[in-house]
């Protein structure tokens, strides 16, 4: 219960997440760790199980980055693996018929101007488009983010993010602010 957006903008990205933790049975909680986080040279966004976001924030350590390696390649070969170690040692990642998997959650990254999807059974896909988003917000967020895309060279990032999420908490019942938007760098 989630929404994470993202843009690229001028080579950086940013990317804002919400405050909400709920259940399908309607039981809600603000959160008081942010659900988008600085790890290293990454952003990364959260959208699923709390479980996943602790993880995340506390105990995976990204890989450096290769600059020998083209940098999709590096995410599907070396990142994930970084990451189904973390989720295997805390109990967290799953194997069923051989096959790797993390709860029916999502992770948003964003490295080195550009963004990827991580999917729950730990596919890398890079969008086309110049943003993003995830979790049950995402739909509402990526029409935000399209409407605004003309005018992205006008309209400071910030401004799409938190008009995207801002979109995705008025049509949806599990995305509530504050929102928490950061980029890339310093």
């Amino acid at each position: 219960m989630t929404c994470i957006a993202a843009v690229i903008h001028g080579n950086k990205v940013w990317m804002g997440g919400d405050s909400l933790s709920g259940d399908w049975y309607g039981h809600v909680a603000p959160r008081s760790k942010p659900k988008v986080i600085k790890k290293g040279s990454y952003l990364i966004g959260s959208a699923g199980s709390v479980r996943m976001s602790n993880l995340l924030q506390v105990s995976f350590t990204p890989p450096e980055p290769d600059p020998r390696c083209e940098v999709y390649t590096f995410m599907v070969q070396q990142w994930v693996e970084s990451l189904k170690h973390c989720f295997k040692t805390y109990g967290y990642g799953k194997t069923n018929s051989g096959e790797d998997s993390f709860s029916d959650s999502g992770i948003l990254v964003g490295f080195n101007g550009q963004l990827f999807e991580i999917q729950s059974d730990y596919q890398v896909n890079q969008p086309i488009f110049q943003f993003a988003a995830i979790g049950s917000g995402a739909d509402i967020a990526l029409g935000a983010l399209c409407a605004t895309e003309n005018n992205r060279g006008k309209m400071k990032p910030k401004v799409r993010i938190e008009q995207a999420l801002w979109a995705a908490e008025q049509f949806n019942a599990f995305v509530r602010g504050p929102f928490e938007i950061i980029s890339e760098g310093k």
